[in-house]
């Protein structure tokens, strides 16, 4: 069964790289990843069933390479579909647009620190954060807008050449948004952002190659393992910081690699499975009310895998996610859930091709602000598209709604009503240049 997995993942592989040079497109993205958290599987083999059930994903990722080769054949490379530059622009307007948004941010990170008892007291707090920091959603979500903004930023200073001073802000806003994601205790606040900019930067300047994305996807695998065993121990006492480095006897937590292995396992050594008929994703819109007004409000996936799957192993102060597969097994059963996770994956993927092949590869869009935040907007897409297949539901739903997809199109709609300097007179002269050229699909 390790072997059909082996076979899929180099018939997938071929076939997104062969028929696609760009090297961060959809179909490499769901094979790549997949590897990362399902390499586990071949150092501690499960049994069959296992196998074939975390399978499935890696199938639903052959057939979007295949679809992406379809709807890509005739489409222009990933470096000729960079529009060509505009001029040199200061566009301080942007910038006062982008820290104003910026600002709640700062605000509900300034709250939390006062209220946990300052710099210390939130430190040691991030080892229990799921309950000492309940009744903070609210900031939490305010803290996660950050990193969206962040990342548009960058876009938008790539579409024209910008000053020192211009990048200068840019780089206040980078160390307050890393030392926001640091302060998360997530390591993907913290890392998610670097490779987020990467492929800002592959889809608005210059192309990176696939050799130089496996070395920085390696760089960054490596510094979460770190960060992972540094995490588990980290606290201030008597002024010092310590973390998890100075205790554990290990250097590196591999526990990414079974992230789609573990909670499928554990699924299917279940002897009779404990349905939530759906209530896991009618959660998606019951989360936010309070326990205090909805006690009885369904549980997100996390909550109800690990009270009823996982023994409540860690009395609430953590959560084991189910991942996407295991979420609709769990609501379902299994026929009804892998043919529930079949639809709806297979759907996602198939608008994430669409999306890519109309956004990213139509050489007459226009290179402004407006498209900078429209690359912006399918890479978190992409990447909470992505998170899904070893996450649940509701939670990354709602972090990519209420932290990227609102504060991206509050951004969008902000810079068409504030223009920017000059704006009108090339637009008119782009749509000049490109009158009658290759339309988007």
């Amino acid at each position: 069964m390790l072997l059909l997995i082996a076979i899929l993942f180099f018939v997938g592989g071929a076939i997104a790289v062969t028929s696609n040079g760009d090297t961060f497109s959809p179909a490499k993205f769901f094979i790549a990843f997949y590897l990362l958290f399902h390499i586990g599987a071949f150092f501690e083999p499960p049994d069959a069933f296992v196998v074939g059930l975390i399978a499935l994903p890696l199938f639903l990722a052959v057939l979007m390479a295949l679809n992406e080769a379809t709807q890509t054949q005739y489409l222009p490379s990933a470096k000729q579909a960079i529009p060509p530059a505009l001029p040199r622009s200061v566009d301080y307007r942007s910038v006062l647009v982008l820290w104003a948004l910026s600002v709640p941010s700062l605000f509900a990170q300034y709250v939390m620190i006062s209220e946990l008892g300052g710099i210390e007291g939130y430190v040691q707090s991030i080892g229990t954060r799921v309950q000492d920091w309940s009744g903070f959603g609210w900031a939490r979500t305010l803290i996660g807008i950050m990193s969206a903004l962040n990342i548009a930023y960058f876009a938008i200073g790539l579409v024209r050449r910008r000053g020192g001073v211009w990048w200068a802000l840019f780089a206040l806003h980078f160390i307050a948004t890393f030392t926001l994601g640091l302060g998360s205790g997530s390591r993907g606040g913290m890392l998610n952002i670097l490779a987020l900019l990467a492929i800002t930067l592959h889809y608005l300047r210059r192309p990176i190659s696939l050799s130089v994305a496996s070395f920085l996807v390696a760089a960054l695998i490596g510094t979460a393992s770190i960060i992972g065993v540094a995490r588990s121990n980290l606290k201030i006492q008597d002024g010092q910081l310590t973390t998890g480095l100075a205790t554990s006897t290990e250097t590196f937590s591999f526990n990414s690699f079974f992230y789609g292995v573990e909670p499928i396992a554990i699924i299917a050594n279940t002897p009779h499975l404990v349905l939530a008929k759906g209530s896991t994703f009618l959660s998606f819109f019951t989360n936010a009310i309070p326990r205090e007004i909805y006690p009885d409000k369904p549980d997100t996936g996390g909550v109800f895998f690990t009270v009823n799957y996982a023994g409540d192993a860690w009395m609430g102060l953590s959560n084991l996610t189910p991942t996407f597969l295991g979420e609709w097994i769990i609501n379902f059963g299994y026929f009804w859930g892998i043919a529930g996770f079949f639809l709806a994956y297979g759907l996602i993927q198939h608008g994430l091709i669409r999306w890519y092949s109309r956004l990213l590869r139509n050489p007459a869009r226009r290179r402004d602000r407006l498209f900078a935040v429209d690359v912006v907007i399918y890479i978190h897409v992409v990447w909470a598209a992505v998170a899904l297949m070893v996450g649940e539901f509701t939670n990354i739903g709602l972090g990519f709604v209420l932290t990227q997809l609102i504060p991206l199109f509050a951004l969008r709609i902000a810079l068409r009503i504030i223009p920017e300097p000059g704006a009108a007179g090339e637009a008119a002269q782009h749509r000049a240049a490109h009158a009658g050229s290759w339309p988007a699909r």
